[in-house]
């Protein structure tokens, strides 16, 4: 190799099973050894990579152990060590410059010891870990944290000193509380808590404080104890998109208007909502709501595109849904007691009623003009459909 070698890219050279000595290419910035499944050992002269900025080691499977050397590579500004075998982040103190470290997929991994000595990390990815705490240090620059699939259970409050997290995911790990210090992020653009099986406890009041949050995601939360939802949800005029599932959810509070995507899974005690202030809606999902009867306002929202209600056994009507001159996709399931869908959807694209028991009467045949999917089952008094014949795109 060259003296002057500034990238070495190994990928897939699944034979290999040690590094070679670096000792004489000091030079080198970029070390990528992605997909050497047969890895075991990297060797010791790569702490004196003094220039290294990029360790790609992804998919190495049967390396379990990176070299103490490492924490002298005071250049390095991302190293890729996802699906691996290790089982330690060590401290590696020298690491000044160090902006992403990504472990996804590191199923042995179970210590992580950086906090407090690497200051300069944006973005940190430890999905499917066996990680348990994470030590929160002084990551003030910190971005972007994803902690999804980890057996994490709580989040410190001393999390409000990460001044600068834009994105905060925790898909389906541990979680058992929601802090109320991630009011303190001012920054905080998404929160996404799917899956969070373990969740319990009142969302906090003070997410209300975030002006620039953009996702709330709570879906499959199983939020078991929430009386109800913050009443300031309504300050998060920069909110697109909010997915929330719970059980006994006592009201529906005022919500950003600035709304785009809502989903509203199970729970909702209340016997009717209305959402005609969300005129910026264009997707709006409701299930799993045994109580509720109607839902007001829903000929408002202009700008609705996608429109799906499941699993309502309580649901009665709908309004006139002629207004909803974009809507494109209407997908009604399991409501027993719905009668009729009233409206001309002529940008209807996609209809799919399911056991729907007492549905009587459809949209106006011209609502199947252009229409291309459909499906009806389960809709035993629908006696005919009418406007098939004029649909040019139906398969």
């Amino acid at each position: 190799m060259a003296k002057n070698l500034k990238v070495l890219n190994l990928t897939k050279c699944r034979k290999l099973r040690r590094t070679p000595d670096f000792s004489a290419h000091k030079n080198l910035e970029k070390l990528i050894l992605q997909g050497c499944e047969e890895l075991v050992h990297a060797d010791r002269s790569i702490g004196k990579l003094k220039h290294l900025v990029l360790l790609n080691l992804k998919g190495c499977r049967k390396l379990r152990r990176l070299p103490d050397e490492m924490g002298d590579l005071g250049a390095l500004t991302e190293i890729l060590v996802d699906d691996t075998s290790i089982t330690n982040i060590p401290e590696w103190k020298g690491m000044k410059k160090l902006e992403t470290l990504s472990a996804n997929s590191c199923t042995s991994l179970s210590i992580f010891n950086l906090a407090g000595r690497v200051t300069s990390l944006v973005n940190i990815r430890l999905v499917c870990t066996r990680i348990t705490e994470l030590p929160f240090g002084n990551f003030g620059a910190l971005a972007e944290l994803d902690i999804s699939w980890s057996r994490i259970r709580e989040l410190p409050n001393s999390i409000e000193k990460m001044k600068n997290l834009r994105v905060l995911r925790m898909c389906h790990s541990r979680l058992v509380k929601l802090p109320s210090a991630l009011g303190m992020l001012e920054k905080l653009e998404e929160i996404n808590a799917d899956g969070c099986r373990n969740l319990q406890g009142e969302i906090p009041s003070e997410i209300g404080r975030l002006s620039f949050l953009r996702i709330l995601r709570l879906m499959d939360a199983r939020i078991s104890k929430v009386p109800k939802l913050p009443e300031n949800l309504s300050f998060l005029l920069k909110l697109r998109e909010l997915v929330l599932v719970g059980k006994n959810l006592a009201c529906l509070p005022m919500l950003p208007q600035n709304l785009s995507c809502l989903t509203i899974n199970g729970g909702l005690m209340e016997k009717s909502i209305d959402l005609s202030y969300l005129e910026k809606l264009s997707e709006l999902e409701v299930c799993d709501c045994e109580h509720l009867t109607e839902i007001q306002g829903l000929e408002h929202l202009k700008n609705l595109k996608r429109l799906r209600l499941y699993h309502l056994p309580s649901l009665v009507k709908l309004p006139d849904l002629t207004n909803l001159k974009k809507l494109w996709e209407l997908w009604i399931s399991d409501c027993p007691k719905l009668v009729e869908i009233q409206g001309q959807l002529e940008s209807l694209k996609e209809l799919r009623l399911m056991f729907c028991e007492s549905l009587e009467k459809l949209p106006d045949s011209l609502s199947f003009k252009n229409m291309g999917y459909l499906v009806i089952d389960g809709c035993p008094k629908l006696k005919e459909i009418q406007g098939l014949e004029d649909s040019e795109n139906l398969e």
